[in-house]
């Protein structure tokens, strides 16, 4: 078998920033940036194979945070909800330009503090708003995700817990990082993904999801660049026979965004080249999938509902603790609904619905990264 290195290109999709005179600053500009990424770039840069760049969409929602807040305006983000989905989803990442580049399409979430100013917040028990940004997009958007990527790196083991629950794979590891904002002083820090331990998601231990490595090109957060003796790490790894997953990101407002891309690539093909080992650029599923050795049918689900009460079959197991379900009134406002197995194979389930639900929908995974989304009107 040939010993391949997967290599995952990953942008923090943020949408444009002000203030900064290193990022880009509005819509327009970033039409042209992108434009150029995902065209004649793309098709320069190619693996092993031959075959083009793929590229790993993190999407953020700005919900949560207040438009009133002074550092919030500086940096004029739009907080307007799927103002950076619908900006991406129009055009360049369309389910056509989806299928014909093999790119990902995930989620990557910043937690708000409770007041709502600019900051990155650690405590996911003060408020609920990833649920709500969850909820909506699998109602609007028919979308749920299976992979994850954190804000700011910030993960802890209330919000990995959390993750347990819906979301199978995370590619938030900086590892061996350690600032104010996050740590990851004591994950590992090979190229190879790990489950997390209940008692500290920085080690390896019997959760069921997975945490992968990615690194910055040329971070301005402070969390360093990328190092050639990294990407030799990881081919070394595969040399000795073990499996890899180098991942590298950067944020899509970044002018020098097309800098980075290229730079990284320069260092992957020459390496690989010395190393005498092939790398495949690939989508997030795509290299767990691989590293896992799994492979699952689709996942598929069945909704019944007699007025308030819904009955959900999978078509097998899923990796959820239970389905997402989401429950919308004529006011729009939404409710994240409980629900119950039916029997202990994690296929079937049953819930009531809210009595003023107008519309509902039902999202989940299972452990190969499979996603389902199902929306009804009540």
């Amino acid at each position: 078998m040939e010993k391949i290195l997967y290599v995952v290109p990953i942008i923090d999709t943020e949408g444009p920033t002000l203030g900064r005179e290193d990022m880009i600053d509005s819509w327009d500009s970033l039409s042209l940036v992108v434009q150029k990424l995902t065209g004649e770039l793309r098709e320069s840069l190619r693996d092993s194979f031959g075959n083009p760049l793929v590229i790993n969409w993190f999407m953020l929602d700005w919900t949560g945070y207040s438009k009133n807040d002074k550092e919030f305006q500086r940096r004029g983000h739009d907080a307007n909800l799927h103002a950076v989905w619908d900006f991406y989803r129009k055009g360049f990442l369309s389910d056509e330009n989806l299928k014909k580049t093999k790119d990902g399409l995930y989620w990557h979430y910043h937690h708000p503090p409770l007041d709502g100013s600019w900051g990155w917040n650690k405590n996911w028990n003060d408020s609920k708003w990833y649920e709500y940004i969850l909820g909506k997009l699998i109602l609007n958007h028919n979308y749920f995700p299976s992979v994850y990527r954190a804000g700011k790196y910030v993960e802890t083991n209330e919000n990995s817990h959390w993750l347990e629950d819906w979301i199978p794979f995370d590619y938030s590891s900086i590892s061996p990082v350690k600032r104010e904002f996050c740590d990851w002083s004591e994950a590992t820090t090979s190229w190879s993904p790990y489950h997390p331990s209940v008692e500290n998601y920085q080690i390896e231990g019997n959760m069921k999801r997975w945490i992968a490595r990615s690194l910055p090109v040329a971070a301005k957060g402070g969390s360093g660049t990328l190092d050639p003796l990294e990407i030799e790490k990881a081919f070394d790894q595969v040399l000795k026979g073990e499996k890899a997953i180098f991942s590298f990101h950067t944020h899509d407002y970044y002018k020098s965004i097309l800098e980075e891309f290229s730079t990284a690539h320069k260092l992957i093909e020459r390496i690989s080249k010395e190393k005498g080992v092939s790398f495949k650029y690939s989508n997030c599923l795509e290299a767990l999938r691989d590293y896992e050795n799994l492979e699952l049918p689709q996942l598929e689900v069945q909704v019944q509902k007699k007025d308030h009460n819904i009955d959900i079959v999978f078509n097998h197991v899923i990796f959820c603790k239970k389905p997402f379900i989401v429950s919308e009134n004529e006011k729009g406002e939404i409710k994240i609904v409980n629900s119950q197995k039916v029997s202990d194979d994690n296929i079937s389930y049953k819930s009531e619905l809210p009595i003023d639900s107008v519309r509902f929908g039902v999202g989940g995974n299972d452990v190969y990264g499979n996603t389902v989304v199902c929306n009804l009107n009540v």
